[in-house]
């Protein structure tokens, strides 16, 4: 989580689009029946959430005006 939190939005979103890329392949594995370990799925999962949640906060910081 920390190394996410260090990345800027531009390397946030390319993370997410490798990671959206990897999560389409280990599912056309499991489909297959060649992935041994299905809990990659779910840590790509995770991945995923955690991308999303941390551009969230990014994009409410800036969008919050100081009175």
């Amino acid at each position: 989580m920390k190394d996410l939190t260090d990345k800027n939005e531009a390397a946030l979103k390319q993370v997410l689009a490798e990671t959206g890329r990897e999560l389409r392949d280990l599912r056309r594995r499991v489909a297959q029946q060649d992935l041994k370990n299905v809990r990659a799925i779910r840590a790509a999962r995770v991945t995923v959430a955690r991308v999303y949640t941390i551009l969230r906060h990014i994009n409410n910081k800036t969008d919050s005006k100081p009175d």
